[in-house]
């Protein structure tokens, strides 16, 4: 029990220490959030293990106030005792956090001893300590004093950052790698500045040692007394991660050193820093960018400059012998010609925040910036940084620069504002540098530079449009969408079909994307045509204004109709109508020629349709859930034999104006054959009503009797269709239900056995009929195998139980395996190889059953020659098991010697800082032997025949490099590049190396598995192999099986994985054209049409290959489509 209330705390630990927030301020809440070994009292002096970054496994045991860590050689002891902790014994602690930040990394844990960060005063690291491990004692704020003993050399990232009480770190004297000077901890020699004590409160003004050439993570940070901090000397300086993060009293900044070079975050929460002076120009700019990132309204200037002045129009500025920076501005003008002097310099930059809302500057409507500026800071026109406040009023920006550099976010969350560059020619844009601007206009001559530099560091977002200043009163724009540039641009057309229909089209282009709808106006046969068919499409053709051929969908009808003086005749006897409309009003009236409807669209509404023509005989609705029948539809139609409403699941009659609100569908028919689908649509129709039988009450229509039941015939159909349309109004069709067998028409809705119709060909005018169906019968199909096991291949006979005596029955084979049936009886023959063979009985029903099918399984044991001594003896030889020695790592077996059939179990354990590459298993005849992998460095092998070697290979696990944007092996007119490119840069799929993507290499199916983790967000790295994480993830999620992750992915494989992901979607797309598409397994058939429905898949040369394997190339451009077309509203 104790074991596993440990167990569950240490758990629960891991679990909320890896919880992700804001950098650095994860720290300051970590005792709250941390349980540790050493909060478990109850489970003082038992034991535990835990894993490093490097996966060496280091056992833990706890008692009261005492914590021990042991691997190998290592053991490191920490006690606390009155406030103190001392962490004693020898090597270096490990590092269980190596992320460089507070919330990323490989493996993000705490240390045992976290529990006690609250009770703890001093730190003191004793003799024989070698290292400190990364986060070791991050935020520890109640620490006072930190003590270093001789022998530690080492300190990790952070180990002793954001102390925030400390007021000393003391070194021993006899330590050769440290040394603390003024209570400052440095490398010896003071090469390199540590830690600066947070609570350290008797400089305000420090001055650097010119000796040092780096600052530590967070060296000097969260410091309340420190007002400057100065750098001399002509050593080359780094700064490292945050290295100067948190000073609140911090103004000034003086980096007196020509060759400086930056981490990240350096600036980030200096509230109170007001400039930092620099040596170079290059510097400057590198320093002004890095403050505008952090967002601290601070300055760079080069040595001598002067900051914080103001004109008389309320500018704030800055000036060194560069030029003028304006930081600020506190005037009152709603629009601003930015002077192009301040001071007596040219004004050459606008800071970050200049002009954001932290100047309460929301009134400014439009800025004109002059010529003479060239750098544009991160956010210094930004929006509100709160997204969800209201958009500023800023509508007009005019740059008359050049060359001009643009920072991030700096004109961004403006969706009103049009910017006009027309005088730019060369421009440097950051990313989201014009995040949400409206319109953007550029001169034509530059166009091709601009908007290069514009995608180079996305930043804009693709609703921003880019017009050319001679188009820009036109609908003609670019927008940058999935990586490219598109194209937009809108037009109309009135044009003429084939047949005759007049229509006019209204279209939107935006790149490959087509918007377009169309409306028919009118119709006139084409001069000598004997057409007597029209044909209502749901697309018609045009060709938009770049040439291009397109569809419009069709959404309306006009002028399609005759007049009661001017009937119609043109000789149309067939209407079919395939546009999906919202409403059919006053079309096809006195149509005098028309004698069949066929509405095979989805249409919503019907009003004044198809009445007053005398000649229309058929009606047909195709299937789809609601129709809304208004006034005067199918009305003055005497010789209409058939309206066929079986196919609409529901259906509702409207009395409309115009029509003295009277419900007067199908008024003036007689003798019709009415299909409906079932008893509501009967009782909805069934109020259809002449205008005699209407009367008022109190305003109110009131129907006096229902359809003309004396003259129609209704037939409910139950929710079926017909394989052959009805067309007689003397006989009732005979429907079709799958699933069901018709037993015929019955006049009562009870079917009552007297009432039904023995004669189809006599139905009774004024009498409703019902469609009676009986459920099919499902038969229990059972097939099974004798035997089900086999060793060495052999004959197995199927037998077939619960099969009806009608119908027919098939049994098959996978893997090519022939079926033989005789007499009733099936037989296979299995060769002698160990695989699974699946049978499958398949019966196929007849009007009283329904198909069934059912499969079994038989499994084969590959049988070997043997060989027996004169003797005859029954011993089996044990044969050696050895491991060949491998440096950077360890190999333990289970057993010296096996027999042949014997499991052999390996365990590896690789030596700090290296990894298992491969376990190889070879026998006497030099013959690989298959390994399973167990997890945890566990693997096993069925011993063969003969002696086996085992041999592993390591290899150091080297810093993992991000993809760069662009290979080697990568020409920008690959049809791949682009794709390639993007999933790079996502991090979807990494390099080779750093130059070779390898685009013709193949792919595996734990490489898939690895890139769809990732892209759910899942920590893939660690494991005993590097597939590991992702396999268990495909496993649990459904993606895979989990199977083969060394095998190379084919094609099928590859779509149905992403089909799985995407959550397995319904699919209709037809593989009819692809020539190949029978040999895409059953498996994979659904995928492979979503795939191809989705634009994922495209096929090559009428082919979809689906067996073969997908290159790297293939599955970056699938991956591409597959993230833009589908996982981003699936993810």
């Amino acid at each position: 029990m104790k074991k596993r209330l440990w167990s569950a705390i240490l758990s629960l630990c891991l679990l909320l220490t890896m919880v992700p927030t804001v950098a650095f301020a994860a720290e300051d809440d970590e005792a709250a959030n941390t349980i540790s070994l050493a909060d478990a009292t109850e489970t003082s002096g038992t034991s535990t293990t835990i894993e490093d970054i490097y996966h060496n496994k280091w056992t833990v045991t706890t008692a009261e106030n005492c914590i021990t860590m042991e691997q190998r050689d290592n053991k490191i002891t920490a006690t606390l005792d009155n406030g103190v902790l001392t962490v004693a014994g020898t090597g270096a602690m490990p590092v269980l956090n190596d992320s460089t930040d507070a919330v990323s990394g490989t493996q993000i844990q705490t240390y045992p001893w976290a529990g006690w960060k609250g009770s703890v005063k001093k730190i003191v690291i004793g003799d024989g300590i070698t290292g400190i491990g990364s986060k070791s004692f991050i935020a520890w704020g109640n620490v006072t004093e930190v003590e270093l003993g001789k022998d530690v050399e080492t300190i990790g990232a952070g180990a002793l950052a954001q102390l925030t009480d400390c007021t000393q770190f003391t070194v021993s004297e006899n330590n050769p790698y440290l040394e603390s000077d003024d209570d400052v901890l440095y490398s010896k020699g003071k090469v390199k500045l540590y830690y600066y004590p947070c609570a350290k409160s008797d400089v305000a003004d420090l001055t650097v040692p010119d000796s040092v050439t780096e600052l530590g993570y967070n060296a000097i940070c969260r410091n309340a007394s420190l007002k400057t901090i100065s750098f001399a000397g002509d050593n080359a300086l780094h700064f490292g991660f945050g290295s100067l993060f948190g000073n609140t009293a911090l103004t000034t900044v003086n980096l007196g050193r020509a060759n400086v070079t930056f981490d990240t975050m350096i600036f980030s929460n200096d509230a109170a820093l007001k400039v930092v002076y620099c040596e170079t120009s290059e510097i400057k700019a590198e320093v002004n960018k890095m403050i505008g990132d952090s967002g601290s309204g601070a300055i760079a200037l080069l040595e001598g400059g002067q900051y914080n002045q103001q004109d008389e129009n309320g500018y704030i500025y800055a000036v060194d012998s560069e030029g003028a920076i304006i930081s600020g501005y506190h005037g009152d003008a709603t629009e601003l010609v930015i002077p192009a002097e301040l001071g007596g310099k040219a004004v050459t930059t606008i800071a970050s925040d200049a002009f954001s809302n932290l100047d309460g500057n929301r009134k400014i409507t439009k800025v004109t910036i002059p010529a003479s500026v060239k750098v544009i800071e991160s956010y210094a026109f930004v929006g509100y940084k709160d997204a969800s406040k209201p958009d500023s009023v800023l509508t007009d920006v005019t740059i008359l620069g050049t060359d001009v550099e643009v920072g991030t976010m700096a004109f961004a969350r403006h969706t009103n504002l049009r910017i006009d560059m027309t005088a730019v020619e060369n421009l440097n844009a950051e990313k989201n540098a014009f995040y949400r601007v409206a319109k953007i206009i550029v001169a034509k001559a530059n166009q091709e530079n601009l908007r290069t530099a514009l995608a180079e560091n996305d930043s804009l977002e693709q609703t921003t449009r880019v017009y050319v200043d001679t188009d820009q009163n036109n609908n003609f724009y670019w927008h940058y969408v999935n990586g490219k540039w598109a194209v937009a641009f809108s037009g109309s057309a009135s044009l003429t079909d084939k047949q005759g229909l007049n229509y006019t089209v209204n279209y939107a282009v935006d790149g490959t994307k087509v918007t377009a709808t169309a409306k028919i106006t009118g119709y006139k046969k084409p001069e000598g045509s004997a057409a007597k068919e029209l044909i209502i499409p749901k697309t018609l053709p045009f060709t938009s204004a770049d040439g291009n051929e397109a569809q419009a969908t069709v959404v309306a009808l006009e002028g399609l109709r005759g007049q009661s003086d001017q009937h119609v005749r043109n000789g149309i006897k067939t209407l079919t109508i395939k546009a999906d409309l919202a409403q059919m009003a006053t079309t096809f009236v006195y149509w005098d020629d028309l004698e069949t409807v066929n509405v095979v669209g989805n249409v919503k509404k019907l009003s004044n349709c198809f009445g007053g023509g005398n000649s229309l005989k058929k009606a047909y609705f195709g299937n789809q859930d609601n129709i809304v029948l208004g006034s005067a539809v199918f009305g003055n139609n005497p010789s209409l034999d058939v309206i066929d409403l079986s196919g609409v699941k529901n259906v509702e009659m409207i009395s409309e104006p115009g029509y003295d609100n009277r419900i007067t569908n199908f008024y003036g028919t007689g003798n019709t054959m009415v299909y409906v689908a079932n008893e509501s649509v009967y009782q909805t129709i069934n109020k259809v009503t002449f205008a005699s039988t209407i009367e008022s009450d109190n305003g109110k229509v009131v129907t006096k009797s229902g359809f003309d039941n004396k003259h129609n015939i209704v037939a409910v159909t139950n929710g079926v269709t017909f394989v052959d349309k009805p067309t007689s109004n003397n006989a009732l069709a005979i429907p079709t239900k799958t699933g069901y067998t018709f037993d015929g028409w019955y006049s009562s809705s009870n079917f009552d056995e007297e009432t039904k119709l023995t004669d189809n060909n006599h139905p009774v005018t004024g009498t409703t009929y019902y469609a009676k169906w009986t459920e099919k019968a499902t038969p229990a199909i059972a097939i099974k195998a004798t035997p089900s096991t086999l060793t060495g291949g052999g004959s197995v006979e199927l037998t077939v139980s619960g099969v009806p005596t009608e119908g027919q029955l098939a049994v098959t084979c996978d893997n090519d395996i022939k079926v033989n049936e005789k007499d009733g009886k099936y037989t296979a023959a299995l060769p002698n190889e160990t695989k699974d063979y699946t049978f499958k009985a398949d019966y196929t029903g007849t009007n009283l059953y329904n198909n069934a099918s059912d499969t079994c399984v038989v499994s084969v044991t590959y049988k070997g020659s043997s060989h027996h001594s004169s003797s005859s003896s029954s011993s089996i030889t044990s044969n050696t098991v050895s491991a060949s020695t491998a440096s950077n790592g360890k190999v333990a077996l289970d057993k010296s010697t096996a027999k042949k059939g014997d499991t052999v179990t390996v365990t590896v354990t690789p030596d700090a800082g290296y990894q298992l590459d491969k376990l190889t298993v070879t026998d006497a005849k030099g013959k690989t032997v298959d390994v399973t992998d167990k997890g945890n460095g566990k693997f096993s092998f069925v011993m063969p025949e003969g002696k086996v070697t085992v041999t592993p290979t390591f290899s150091k696990i080297e810093d993992v490099k991000p993809s760069k944007n662009g290979f080697d092996d990568v020409a920008s007119s690959d049809w791949f590049a682009d794709a390639v490119k993007y999933v790079a840069d996502k991090g979807l799929m990494n390099g080779t190396d750093d130059n070779q993507f390898s685009p013709s290499a193949s792919t595996t199916r734990g490489m898939l598995m690895t890139v769809l983790a990732r892209y759910a967000g899942e920590d893939t790295t660690g494991g005993a192999t590097w597939y590991e994480k992702s396999m268990a993830w495909a496993k649990a999620k459904g993606v895979s099986d989990g199977t083969n992750p060394n095998a190379n992915i084919t094609r099928e494989q590859l779509v149905t994985m992403m089909y799985r992901y995407a959550g397995s979607p319904k699919a209709d797309e037809k593989l009819d054209s692809f020539s190949d598409a029978a040999s895409v397994s059953t498996y994979a058939a659904s995928a492979m049409q979503w795939a191809v429905a989705n634009g994922i898949v495209n096929g090559s040369n009428g082919k979809l290959n689906p067996q073969g394997s997908a290159t790297r190339a293939q599955v970056a451009a699938i991956l591409h489509r597959f993230v833009e077309n589908v996982a981003k509203t699936t993810k």
